[in-house]
């Protein structure tokens, strides 16, 4: 393999001055374009305020769905099921309240997503239950049941994603900091 050599003109060659007016050159256009340094370290005064009072929601939010997770696990574990009875009362009444029942189970539908609760009796019993409110068009009943298993789910999704983008931030990045391509994936889209 032979070597290449590079062979160079004299425009390729910088003389000292060159260099000295390259480089007062960068220089003046970073004393013009950036802000001085302590731009970016100053805070402002009401800083810890802020994160007193957003610390102050999180522990909020945090124990009041420890609560709720801690009462579905016992009533899960126990023999009442609380929690599967006022589901049936809420697919009875939809029966009657078909309009509002939409609504309704949309909220709880996303409500059960966030708190874990699984939704395979909801998504049944919102077939069951516009397919007897809609008996004489099982298309009608199947597109209205479908679009609102769809619509809760979605939301219950968007609203787990918001709690863990802005509320639960430190908390996630402090568990992914054991996965270093959740780290590599932050690092690369801030």
């Amino acid at each position: 393999m032979k070597r290449m050599e590079m062979t160079t003109s004299s425009s390729y060659h910088s003389t000292p001055n060159d260099i000295q007016n390259q480089s007062s050159f960068f220089s003046k256009l970073n004393e013009e374009t950036l802000p001085p340094n302590d731009t970016f370290s100053s805070r402002p005064s009401n800083s810890n305020n802020s994160n007193n009072a957003k610390r102050n929601i999180r522990y909020l939010v945090l124990i009041i769905l420890g609560i709720l997770l801690l009462l579905v696990i016992i009533d899960l574990s126990t023999s009442s099921q609380h929690i599967q009875h006022w589901l049936k009362e809420l697919l009875s009444w939809m029966e009657f309240h078909p309009y509002a029942g939409v609504l309704v189970f949309i909220l709880v539908y996303a409500l059960c997503t966030v708190l874990f609760i699984p939704g395979a009796i909801l998504t049944i019993g919102c077939g069951f239950t516009f397919g007897y409110v809609y008996d004489t068009s099982l298309t009608k009943a199947v597109i209205i049941a479908s679009t609102t298993v769809f619509l809760g789910a979605s939301l219950g999704s968007i609203m787990a994603f918001l709690l863990g983008r802005y509320l639960f931030r430190d908390c996630v990045l402090n568990m992914a900091k054991e996965y270093p391509m959740f780290e590599a994936v932050d690092r690369g889209k801030s």
